[in-house]
């Protein structure tokens, strides 16, 4: 919540000025249509943490505050695709790349409204997600660092964004954008391929160790087991009466008698203890 009022906070720093003046000049309109997409998000913070903490305040049907997330980011596409960067140059052509991101996040987060319980369009959402982030961060370097500009292409003291001198300088740029693209694309699929691998292989090595729920009851991780439920030892008293023990019989002087308790130790076994089938969901 802190970083989507300072960044609404950044964008504002201007409107004084625009509404003192009564016209919002052509520089700042980029700035007001970011805050518009991020007004959705800051509705988003605030709905979320009251219907988190106070539920009572606001019952809210299942998935609104995870479709109130999902508007900001269409909205974020609405005002990449027809106001915030129009034209064919080299940063439309980036941004339209951004705009096929956000057409794949925005379906991803509606589909996961229908089924919330879907592992894949979870996982996918966050893929794409993760894809925006490097994206924004690929825009950034090509925008502000001159080392990222491809060669043919230069920012002018009065250019926000490259330029390209020739018409294959910048058809060039823009192909080395799509293969970027790619690259960040192929390696997010390989690293959710790489961590899956990682995260099934310890989860059956924690589970050969069973889980503990409470004393005495332990559970299996997969099905076709058994679970073992440990009755209290509720007999002892009566087996300490009839001369019975786990140290075996004492003599006159209370030392221990040393025998074959083979079947005392089986029958005390058996009656603690039950063996039952059960079936894990």
């Amino acid at each position: 919540m802190f970083i989507v009022v300072v960044f609404v906070c950044k964008q504002l720093s201007h409107a004084g000025q625009d509404i003192a003046s009564g016209i919002i000049l052509a520089e700042h309109l980029q700035r007001f249509q970011h805050v518009t997409f991020a007004a959705f998000f800051l509705i988003y913070v605030v709905v979320g943490l009251v219907t988190e903490h106070f539920p009572t305040i606001l019952p809210l049907p299942q998935g609104t505050v995870h479709a109130t997330f999902a508007l900001g980011f269409l909205m974020e596409l609405v005002v990449f695709h027809f106001g915030h960067h129009p034209g064919t140059d080299l940063e439309s052509f980036v941004h339209m790349l951004m705009q096929l991101i956000l057409v794949c996040l925005v379906t991803f987060m509606f589909l996961e409204i229908l089924w919330p319980r879907s592992i894949l369009i979870a996982v996918a959402r966050c893929m794409v997600l993760l894809m925006k982030g490097t994206w924004f961060f690929q825009i950034g370097l090509l925008i502000n660092v001159p080392y990222h500009i491809p060669l043919g292409c230069s920012i002018g003291e009065n250019d926000d964004y490259p330029l390209c001198a020739t018409k294959q300088a910048e058809m060039r740029a823009k192909s080395l954008q799509v293969l970027i693209f790619g690259w960040q694309a192929v390696a997010i699929v390989l690293g959710t391929f790489i961590g899956y691998a990682c995260m099934l292989h310890y989860s059956h090595y924690f589970s050969s160790r069973p889980t503990i729920i409470i004393p005495g009851v332990t559970t299996p991780r997969f099905k076709d087991q058994q679970v073992y439920f440990v009755v209290p030892e509720v007999g002892d008293k009566e087996d300490h009466d009839s001369g019975e023990s786990d140290g075996g019989d004492l003599d006159a002087d209370g030392t221990p008698i040393i025998t074959d308790s083979s079947t005392t130790m089986s029958r005390r076994l058996s009656s603690r203890n039950h063996v039952l089938s059960t079936d894990i969901v």
